[in-house]
């Protein structure tokens, strides 16, 4: 007998697109991830797409997203302007990123950086973790800090 046919756990269902959230993909010079959009649609996230800085800016003014992806060669300035538009999770996925382009993102605020040519699958599933909730408790006879105090 299952687990489920035994009624201890309910059914896993898909979540519907208002459970999954909205996602604003930026693309600016040089995106390649043409579709992202088709693929977290799919996984059921509603996706607004604004092509540059100022139709995002413009969007983000309208209704925050739960996450803000930027794809492309973006300048720096763009991932702080967004930053400092709402505390939503950045993800920056850019074609051909250097040590240095990745390391001032991060500066910038961006939450992760990937490079464009990275599976969609695995894209999608980094994006869903990163909106996944974050009130996880530490395991129990896990120490919550360095001298081993709770």
């Amino acid at each position: 007998m299952s687990l489920w046919a035994s009624g201890t756990h309910a059914p896993v269902t898909q979540p519907s697109v208002s459970d999954r959230g909205s996602i604003l993909l930026v693309q600016v010079a040089g995106a390649r991830c043409v579709a992202l959009a088709d693929d977290l649609a799919a996984a059921g996230y509603n996706v607004q797409i604004a092509q540059g800085l100022p139709a995002a800016v413009a969007s983000l003014e309208r209704r925050p997203p739960a996450l803000v992806v930027v794809d492309g060669d973006a300048e720096q300035d763009v991932y702080g302007i967004l930053r400092q538009a709402g505390a939503f999770p950045i993800l920056a996925v850019i074609p051909q990123p250097t040590d240095e382009q990745v390391l001032a993102a991060f500066a910038a605020g961006v939450d992760d950086c990937q490079q464009s040519s990275i599976c969609k699958g695995e894209l999608v599933v980094r994006i869903h973790n990163m909106l996944r909730p974050t009130g996880r408790q530490p395991a129990a006879g896990v120490p919550r800090n360095a001298d081993g105090g709770a």
